[in-house]
């Protein structure tokens, strides 16, 4: 195959000329740890986060690009039958059920495997996808919002938008409250949080800039909208990932900024009470804030799938894989999957949370 033909097959694909990110690490350089202050970071009165401006060269890793190539290159002379599996899609065969429907039908299109251990944007597993379907086929009769909390939370997830009962019907919500007053620096949930304790099942002893320099959280504003946040905590910087942009405009970039407010004032202020200074050395300036234009994230344009696009920019970023593939026309297989993926993982989860 020349050249000129691997080139054709990158543009078949969506992927000609596209930059990605490079792998995130989780340990901090040891150059790093315990630097000196210089007497710059000064107590100051809250000044108000820095906006910084678009980096090519800070957010895109040329050797990611060069493996990304190279595993196009080897599907593009691979036998045909060796990268038909993103492009097929499984008929439902005698399926009385929606349910069982929709799970057949999911698929993922025009995304390239990822070289990495988990690819997120990967077609459904079927073992998996048979798992959720035995433990949703007694409730099949029943209509939607009437079986029990736990198969209508996947309902919720792998429902086709053309059969939800309501336009919002399967946007996700956030039901936790927690009060403010409960959240103190040096509480034991809070140490618990930057040694790697908590929550208290999935515990990884990992410390704060020890072992982790970035945090990523999902976040929900106005009471319906979710966006991506990485926080760096060696730059001490944040970035927001948000699929449902519109126009950018300076009263919208403050209105996020201040819905993000709280992880900007916040995460330092906790880093500072703390970790001890010879680790990190007190900063007294809030972290600064970035937006990711609408050009660098995929965009929902249809409304409604939010929190899926923001879980999906949460996964690319920790595993350092681009986000193509996440668009509108895969929105649906991408749920599927994300329902089949966390019924395997945790099938008790929602029992944890008194939710049956």
């Amino acid at each position: 195959m020349q050249a000129k033909d691997i080139v054709d097959v990158e543009k078949d694909i969506g992927i000609a000329g596209v930059r990605y990110y490079a792998p995130r690490k989780l340990t901090q350089r040891k150059s790093q740890r315990g630097k000196k202050n210089t007497g710059k970071d000064k107590p100051a009165k809250d000044k108000a986060p820095k906006f910084r401006q678009q980096s090519d060269v800070e957010e895109v890793g040329s050797l990611l690009l060069q493996r990304f190539k190279k595993v196009v290159r080897k599907l593009a002379t691979a036998p045909a039958e060796g990268g038909a599996a993103l492009d097929e899609k499984k008929e439902a065969a005698d399926v009385p059920d929606k349910d069982e429907e929709v799970l057949e039908k999911a698929g993922i299109k025009n995304c390239v495997p990822s070289a990495g251990i988990y690819d997120p944007l990967s077609p459904v597993d079927p073992a998996k996808l048979q798992k959720l379907k035995e433990m949703m086929a007694p409730f099949k009769h029943l209509p939607l919002g009437r079986a029990t909390d736990t198969v209508d939370f996947y309902r919720i997830l792998i429902t086709e938008r053309k059969d939800w009962p309501d336009r919002q019907y399967g946007w996700l919500y956030d039901d936790f409250k927690i009060k403010p007053e409960r959240i103190k620096f040096k509480a034991p949930l809070t140490r618990g949080w930057y040694n790697g304790l908590e929550p208290k099942d999935q515990q990884t002893n990992m410390k704060w800039i020890e072992d982790v320099d970035h945090l990523y959280i999902v976040h929900q504003i106005g009471g319906n909208h979710w966006l991506a946040l990485d926080v760096d905590l060696v730059k001490g910087h944040s970035d927001c990932y948000d699929s449902i942009v519109g126009h950018h405009t300076k009263e919208s970039e403050l209105s996020v900024l201040e819905a993000c407010r709280p992880f900007t004032r916040m995460i330092p202020k906790m880093m500072n009470e703390i970790i001890p200074p010879e680790i990190y050395p007190p900063r007294f300036e809030q972290f600064s804030f970035r937006r990711r234009n609408k050009s660098r994230v995929p965009q929902n344009s249809q409304v409604g799938d939010c929190g899926v696009y923001a879980l999906k920019f949460i996964e690319c970023l920790a595993l350092g894989v681009s986000f193509v593939g996440i668009c509108d026309e895969n929105i649906q297989a991408i749920r599927v999957k994300m329902a089949t993926e966390i019924y395997d993982e945790a099938p008790d989860l929602l029992a944890a949370f008194d939710v049956q």
